[in-house]
C-alpha cells in the first residue's frame, strides 16, 4: 500500500487561502463589534456630559453659564476657570439674610490619565460647536470627520438650536406678589420689586437680578393688593436659586431692603418656564 508523504502545493494553497478568509471575516466581524462598543462608550461620554453641564449640581446650576465660549474647549469643566471663584457661601452686601452657595464646584467630569482633552469612545477629542443660536458637543464618530454615514456619522449632544427651538440653558420664571398689608398707611406710593439672587457667570460671585415688576396697575386700596412679575428667558438659568419680594416707596430708588420683604424663597429652576408665587404680610 502506497503512503502520501504530505500535502501538495496546491492543497496548501486552497487551505491557507480559506484561512486567510477566515480571518478577513474574523477581523472585520471584531471591527464590528469594536466599533459599536466605541459608539456606546462615545453616547454614555455625550451623557456623562450633559450631567456636567446642566444636572442639578452641574457647571450651569453652579456658575449660570456654559463652560468656555465660542470655539472654546470643555475645559471649565475639570479645570477652574482663571478669574473665577471657587465654590463658597456668599452673603448678599445689601440683605443679610440672603445667603447661597455660589463659585465654581468642579472638577465636574476627570480625564482619563495623561489626556488633555475629553475623548469620545474613538479616541478623538470632543469638539464645542457654537455658531450663533446653537450650542452642541459633538463627536465625529470612527474617522474624526464631519458627517459620514454609520460608526463615521457624527453624535452630538445639542443644548442651544435656536431653529428647533431648542435652548436648555434659560428659564423664565413668573409669579404674583400678593402684599396682605400696605407698607405704608400715610398715603406714601409705594411698589414691589422681585429679585433672584444667582452666581455672576464672570466671577462666581453672589448676584442680584432685578426684573421691573408688571403690577398692571394694582388697587392700592384694596386688601390683599396683587402685583404680577416676570423674569425673562435671558435674566435666569436653571438651577437652585433664591428668591425675595420687597415693598419699596416709589420714591425710594434702592429697592432692597425695602419696607417689608417676602420669606426668601429657594427654587430648583428648569429650562422652560415655571410659576412661584410670593405673599408680603
Amino acid at each position: 500500500m502506497q503512503h502520501r508523504g504530505g500535502f501538495t502545493l496546491i492543497e496548501l494553497l486552497v487551505v491557507l487561502s480559506i484561512l486567510g478568509a477566515l480571518a478577513i471575516v474574523a477581523v472585520r466581524s471584531l471591527s464590528g463589534i469594536q466599533d459599536q462598543k466605541r459608539r456606546e462608550i462615545t453616547v454614555d461620554v455625550l451623557h456623562d456630559v450633559d450631567d456636567a453641564v446642566t444636572g442639578e449640581s452641574g457647571f450651569l446650576s453652579d456658575l449660570g453659564r456654559l463652560p468656555g465660549g465660542i470655539g472654546d474647549s470643555l475645559q471649565d469643566l475639570w479645570q477652574q476657570p482663571k478669574g473665577v471663584a471657587a465654590s463658597h457661601l456668599a452673603t448678599d452686601s445689601i440683605d443679610p439674610e440672603i445667603t447661597m452657595a455660589v463659585g465654581w464646584r468642579g472638577p465636574y467630569m476627570v480625564l482619563l490619565p495623561g489626556a488633555t482633552e475629553l475623548l469620545d469612545g474613538f479616541g478623538f477629542p470632543l469638539e464645542v460647536s457654537a455658531p450663533p443660536g446653537h450650542w452642541s458637543v459633538v463627536s465625529r464618530g470612527a474617522d474624526d470627520q464631519q458627517g459620514g454615514m454609520d460608526y463615521n456619522a457624527d453624535l452630538d449632544l445639542v443644548l442651544i438650536d435656536t431653529a428647533s427651538g431648542i435652548d436648555r440653558t434659560r428659564s423664565e420664571l413668573a409669579g404674583q406678589v400678593e402684599v396682605r398689608t400696605p407698607p405704608a398707611g400715610d398715603g406714601t406710593p409705594w411698589t414691589v420689586d422681585v429679585f433672584a439672587y444667582v452666581p455672576d457667570p464672570a466671577t462666581g460671585e453672589l448676584l442680584a437680578v432685578h426684573e421691573d415688576p408688571d403690577d398692571e396697575n394694582p388697587d392700592l386700596g384694596s386688601s390683599p393688593v396683587l402685583f404680577h412679575y416676570r423674569f425673562s428667558a435671558n435674566a435666569l438659568t436653571p438651577g437652585r436659586r433664591l428668591i425675595r419680594a420687597y415693598a419699596r416707596a416709589k420714591t425710594d430708588p434702592n429697592p432692597r431692603p425695602g419696607i417689608s420683604r417676602s420669606p426668601i424663597r429657594t427654587i430648583d429652576l428648569r429650562a422652560g418656564a415655571q410659576n412661584l408665587d410670593l405673599v408680603i404680610e
